[in-house]
């Protein structure tokens, strides 16, 4: 459902609590998530082509008492981002970020989402629709190479053609 909603950290995992998140989620989905917390520096790396190259936009912090959570990305002062000066780490990220975008075949932008934790990467997800509003990660980054969300708009409107074109149709019958 985006924004992390009914994401919960289940400080104790008993199969109580976990009945509980589980309840949460079902009336919304019949598939639900449950994964190791893993807990570490959260970082996020936005990523788009501009004139069939992929541009290098700053590596996002993102500061938080522990998770980032649906509260921690929408309550003032539960977290904050902080754009981070490229060193080894980053320029790591940001490779990372370019080589999933490209695997995955993104059309035009995306932000990717990391944990490092002891020198060791975790890579989270790929966000194909991140959120763009004034206190977004990607508007941010943006931002900060002297771009607007305009030059974002139209580098995927120049994109377009090029993209890859995928055949989402499949004819079957159903009738046996």
């Amino acid at each position: 459902m985006g924004a992390s909603l009914l994401t919960t950290l289940l400080e104790d995992p008993s199969e109580q609590a976990l009945a509980e998140a589980v309840a949460e989620v079902a009336p919304y989905d019949d598939q639900v998530l449950v994964q190791e917390f893993i807990r570490g520096r959260e970082y996020s790396c936005s990523v788009y082509r501009e004139h069939g190259q992929l541009v290098d936009l700053p590596v996002a912090e993102v500061v938080t008492q522990g998770f980032f959570g649906h509260e921690e990305k929408h309550a003032k002062g539960r977290a904050r981002v902080e754009l981070c000066a490229d060193d080894p780490m980053t320029k790591t990220l940001r490779d990372y970020a370019h080589s999933v975008f490209e695997a995955t075949d993104v059309a035009t932008f995306a932000r990717c989402d990391f944990l490092v934790r002891d020198g060791e990467t975790y890579f989270l997800e790929i966000n194909t629709l991140p959120g763009l509003m004034s206190g977004s990660i990607f508007p941010k980054a943006l931002a900060a190479t002297g771009r607007t969300l305009t030059d974002l708009v139209v580098a995927a409107a120049d994109e377009y053609e090029s993209r890859p074109t995928r055949d989402k149709t499949r004819e079957y019958d159903i009738s046996h």
